[in-house]
């Protein structure tokens, strides 16, 4: 299913997001994993001004780092990581800044790298960035400025 953001393509580039879709999924049967999400697959043309190619090697690439640092699959709720969360040392701030950008701020007082492990704090990190651009208000104005997801 498109979702939301379909509506925003033109036709070029609605045709671009299937195409990358389909290279996408083909790496993903590769790797044993579901289909990609049509918004999801957006993201990635966006950083790369809808270039299939160049969108699937940023894919690719971001896959790898995930899988390497043990970034997938990540469960907010299981410990050490819903401890991490509530910590408050990473957040995405609900306002924005004068041009409309997100906001993330690392408080660094908070860290304690003593107990805690640098996996933990990656997939902390990730997990609120990944929830950060689910937003559509987040999606619109990347989109409208152009910034790279």
């Amino acid at each position: 299913m498109k979702g939301a953001m379909a509506a925003v393509l033109s036709p070029e580039e609605e045709q671009a997001t299937r195409e990358f879709i389909e290279g996408a999924n083909h790496l993903r049967q590769q790797w044993g994993a579901g289909p990609i999400s049509w918004n999801v697959a957006v993201k990635f043309l966006m950083a790369r001004k809808f270039d299939v190619r160049r969108a699937l090697e940023l894919y690719q690439a971001h896959e790898n780092i995930r899988s390497q640092e043990g970034l997938l699959n990540i469960d907010p709720h299981v410990e050490p990581l819903k401890k991490e969360l509530f910590s408050g040392k990473f957040s995405i701030l609900p306002s924005r800044d004068s041009n409309g950008a997100a906001i993330a701020v690392f408080s660094a007082v908070l860290h304690q790298p003593l107990s805690i492990s640098h996996r933990t704090v990656l997939q902390c990190v990730v997990y609120q960035l990944d929830v950060a651009l689910e937003s559509a208000e987040t999606a619109e104005w990347a989109r409208a400025h152009g910034v790279h997801l």
